[in-house]
């Protein structure tokens, strides 16, 4: 996957995020995500060296988030993030779209350890 498509992906999981954090989800371990958007869109411009492994880094950690926070957000409120309530059952599917089609954690962290070098293609 090109890292501006990555970009493009963790931008909508970074959307989502933020959606379900207005609906009363918190993180108990900060809020580096949006710093990680951010300097991923950077990355593209002023550091295209690092540009691809900075974006799966921050795609696999929004994955990871996100399915937590979608959890979270849906037991806090009873259940009700799937009914047409909250609407939470929308960046609900959109987060496990996104986790099925574009890749999980595991693969993205493969995907940036190629991108350094670590490990052979």
């Amino acid at each position: 996957m090109a890292p501006w498509a990555k970009v493009l992906a963790i931008s909508v999981v970074a959307i989502a995020l933020d959606r379900l954090r207005r609906h009363g989800a918190h993180f108990s371990r900060g809020n580096p995500e949006q710093g990680l958007v951010w300097y991923a869109a950077y990355a593209q411009d002023a550091v295209p060296e690092e540009a691809a492994a900075v974006a799966s880094h921050a795609k696999a950690h929004l994955a990871e988030v996100g399915r937590e926070v979608a959890r979270m957000a849906t037991e806090v409120h009873g259940g009700m993030g799937f009914t047409d309530l909250l609407g939470l059952h929308y960046q609900f599917k959109r987060i496990t779209f996104d986790r099925q089609v574009l890749g999980g954690p595991e693969r993205c962290r493969h995907d940036a350890a190629v991108a350094q070098g670590w490990v052979a293609a």
